[in-house]
């Protein structure tokens, strides 16, 4: 078993350990194999870190092309997001750029997975 952040843990994985939130309730048993709703509940209920059960918990990044479609889907629903925000101030722009960019690849991968 190891701990790592939540950030890293991918769907296919399984929880080493209960989970529970701060006040001490159950949000995930252990010997779980996490998807992708359980992985955005963690993060929800601001749980940092996790114990994973097995010896790889590192599993290869799908190589998923990310089209100029997605990309400006993606800049939309994320200008959207933070219309109100000072967009030539250089760390919300990197922010936003960042954040592009990852929409841009969850667009791509659903699009693979056919979802």
């Amino acid at each position: 078993m190891q701990n790592i952040r939540v950030h890293e843990v991918s769907s296919g994985m399984m929880a080493g350990t209960d989970i529970c939130d701060r006040s001490g309730r159950l949000l995930i048993s252990s010997g779980t194999v996490l998807n992708d709703s359980q992985i955005r509940i963690l993060k929800t209920w601001g749980i940092s870190e996790i114990t994973i059960s097995g010896n790889d918990t590192s599993q290869p990044l799908p190589n998923v092309e990310v089209s100029e479609e997605h990309l400006i889907a993606a800049k939309q629903h994320i200008e959207d997001r933070f219309r109100f925000n000072k967009h030539e101030h250089p760390p919300i722009a990197e922010f936003e750029r960042l954040l592009i960019l990852r929409e841009a690849k969850e667009m791509a991968e659903q699009n693979a997975h056919g979802r």
